[in-house]
């Protein structure tokens, strides 16, 4: 179907940079609104600021051998580094999504499709626990405490479902408050001390996997906002050949001419008296359309908030891009000659200070996890909350000294030289700037949301934000439910100020699956499909 131009206008200008719909970003919302407009012969243009598509999916080599001599080798690599080459099918990594949760959903359908998935699913903590003084945890009662922290999160989801009003301060203080009811029922005082390193394990854990700072800033309100679709939270499949193998399918669906590269916008125009946005990119080139998607990490929004946008957001826009969490999460990849660790699975870090301040950057370390799949000579570091931010300041050499140097510590062991390594800096890329979302405390106190955020801003909502246009245009935004009773002039105006000009895409706009690649592909389909449905109207 071939959507007429809502404004009457050509879908070409002078300039020839005059479509009906603008993506901004090839990630997997961007590839998500395209693919959807795509099969309906709609036009539109991807701009992507970056060399490639994918976004925060990157699948690639990791570095060269620790012992080079080139003299760039102890520079600070960011995500768009030269030296970090497509993959090979027996040597990659997944230096950002790596995993599809669950197989109900688009982007699993996509995949079983185009014949990508490894039959091997992962599964994170595994191992060994062991103490910063060599000890190792007892394995039954690691389980045990891990069983009870999942209880206790478990609880904690009823708050959502049942839309409480009297809910806890955040997910930290009710898991606080409930484990310590557990470590009052010990007695052996060497067991209630093991069961608080544990505790401080899962915290870490949490920070990593919800993309905080700190657990005391994710919402307990909303924690089981999030939707498993009925399966195990457990079900992490991967890529046979990375999860860059799905953004290669999902572009070649695209027409490859409507997707620019190296075009990284700075300012989005919009104006209520002539419903034509203007997008301009780093290279001052501007590009005209009827509608924009944005599918910008809410990273990147964050950061550009204030210079995007003009006129601003909203009032309501931009507070909720504020409240929203979104923070970083870092991999370090380390691959050794052999697997030294022989049959451990992985070693999970356990500390018996719990002062962080008294550490370096390797406290938010939660472990170093076996790769499976992937190649069996290589242990992933997760690192979240401060850590992360601490860790991209330093070279890579040095970030690889201080994990060597732990694993030594906890392993009691000597170490082999590592032979590749590679670390991700997601903070320091400016078209990412962190790694996903959460529901944060602010959301609780300012009642925003994904849901406002996935709210497209229309002509009226424009010109109603605009300084000495809100009186003007209140008097005239009365519009009835059924536009049937109104003549034909009248349902012209309305459907005028309707017009969606501007959609937020991205694992953030979305309600049930935000923090994941699925939720941020289908966040793209359903903003495309606004954009269709208004113009059907």
């Amino acid at each position: 179907m071939k959507i007429k131009n809502p404004n009457g206008r050509s879908a070409k200008d002078g300039t020839g940079n005059y479509v009906d719909v603008l993506i901004i970003g090839a990630g997997l919302a961007g590839l998500g609104a395209a693919t959807k407009l795509q099969s309906t012969g709609q036009r539109f243009l991807i701009l992507e600021g970056q060399a490639k598509a994918g976004g925060r999916v990157n699948t690639l080599n990791m570095r060269r051998n620790v012992k080079s001599t080139d003299s760039n080798e102890n520079r600070k690599s960011t995500e768009s580094d030269d030296e970090c080459i497509q993959s090979t099918k027996t040597d990659f990594v997944d230096a950002g999504a790596s995993w599809l949760h669950g197989k109900f959903n688009h982007l699993h359908d996509i995949a079983e499709r185009y014949d990508l998935l490894s039959t091997e699913q992962s599964e994170e903590g595994l191992g060994a626990y062991l103490r910063d003084d060599g000890e190792a945890i007892d394995d039954y009662f690691v389980k045990k405490i891990d069983f009870l922290i999942g209880q206790i999160l478990c609880k904690c989801e009823t708050y959502a479902r049942e839309d409480q009003t009297d809910y806890p301060k955040s997910v930290y203080s009710f898991l606080l408050d409930n484990f310590s009811k557990y470590l009052d029922t010990l007695e052996d005082a060497t067991l209630k001390v093991t069961a608080q390193q544990l505790f401080d394990w899962h915290v870490r854990f949490q920070v990593i996997d919800n993309s905080c700072l700190n657990l005391d800033h994710v919402s307990a309100k909303s924690w089981g906002a999030y939707s498993y679709n009925g399966e195990s939270c457990q079900a992490h499949y991967n890529f046979r050949n990375g999860f860059s193998a799905a953004i290669e399918a999902l572009c070649n669906q695209v027409d490859r001419k409507n997707i620019l590269f190296k075009k990284e916008v700075v300012e989005i125009v919009t104006s209520a008296s002539c419903p034509r946005i203007s997008v301009k990119c780093s290279d001052n080139t501007i590009y005209h359309a009827n509608h924009v998607i944005v599918t910008l990490s809410l990273g990147c929004l964050k950061t550009n908030l204030h210079t995007m946008f003009r006129p601003a957001l909203p009032h309501a826009y931009v507070q909720t891009i504020r409240d929203i969490g979104f923070e970083t999460i870092n991999k370090i990849f380390i691959q050794f000659e052999h697997p030294w660790w022989k049959e451990m699975d992985g070693i999970q870090l356990i500390f018996r200070n719990d002062n962080y301040k008294d550490h370096n950057w390797t406290r938010h370390i939660s472990g170093f996890d076996v790769m499976k799949p992937g190649p069996s000579n290589t242990l992933l570091a997760w690192v979240g909350g401060r850590g992360a931010i601490e860790m991209e300041k330093l070279t890579d050499s040095q970030v690889i000294h201080d994990c060597i140097a732990l694993l030594a510590q906890f392993t009691k062991s000597e170490i082999p030289a590592p032979i590749k390594y590679y670390c991700t800096r997601w903070y320091s890329n400016p078209f990412v700037r962190g790694a996903y979302s959460y529901i944060s405390t602010d959301c609780d106190k300012n009642g925003t949301s994904s849901r406002l955020l996935s709210k497209p801003i229309t002509v009226a909502d424009l010109s109603l934000s605009v300084k000495g246009l809100s009186t003007q245009f209140a008097k005239n935004l009365i519009m009835p439910a059924d536009l049937d009773s109104v003549n034909n002039q009248r349902q012209e105006v309305v459907m005028d100020c309707r017009i969606p000009l501007i959609l937020f895409a991205g694992e953030a706009c979305h309600q049930q699956y935000f923090s994941t690649a699925h939720g941020a592909f289908l966040s793209g389909i359903e903003q495309a499909e606004k954009i269709l449905n208004f113009c059907q109207k």
